[in-house]
């Protein structure tokens, strides 16, 4: 087997797990896409946050591609052009995947604080005990903001029930109570 066969062969294939991925990841319940990998709320970035088996396809396919591409050239020309074009094509894969983490996430606004009294809606049921649920808080300026809040008497509040902020526990975690103000 030549060697351009091979690398063909290797793009196909990874081309074919790419889309397969790309298409078909959420039905296979695999995080193909990587974003349950880091946290979307860190301030910082790594390039770890967005590895996956749909990156590395996606990686081996813009090189193969590249490579491919590059035949007529000598084989060092080949090789840097292959490392410049399939390097972009990762960077412009990375770069749309931290817009869509940006887009998907709602980051903390240390322009909102939460006060005694304020009503919201609960997003994520409340459950019993001292675990916490998410409220939403209806901001006029800046839209929906979310909170994570627990139950001052431990009972559960399900999802769509209105509450009363009763007490701060910091800017981004606060104890409802059921019922409006």
């Amino acid at each position: 087997m030549e060697e351009n066969e091979v690398i063909q062969i290797i793009a196909l294939v990874s081309t074919f797990a790419f889309l397969i991925l790309l298409f078909f990841g959420d039905l296979l319940g695999s995080d193909s896409d990587g974003s349950g990998a880091g946290g979307s709320e860190a301030s910082a970035w790594s390039v770890s946050e967005f590895i996956s088996i749909q990156s590395v396809a996606f990686s081996i396919m813009s090189f193969s591609w590249a490579w491919l591409f590059l035949s007529d050239w000598s084989m060092i020309a080949r090789a840097a052009g292959t490392l410049g074009i399939g390097g972009v094509l990762v960077v412009l894969y990375l770069a749309g995947l931290k817009l869509l983490s940006k887009l998907n996430s709602k980051p903390y606004n240390p322009s909102f604080k939460p006060e005694y009294g304020m009503s919201g809606v609960v997003y994520l049921s409340i459950p019993s005990g001292e675990g916490q649920g998410v409220i939403t808080i209806l901001d006029k300026v800046l839209g929906d903001i979310e909170l994570k809040a627990s139950s001052f008497d431990g009972g559960p509040i399900p999802a769509g029930n209105d509450v009363t902020i009763i007490e701060v526990v910091n800017p981004n975690s606060v104890i409802v109570r059921p019922g409006r103000a």
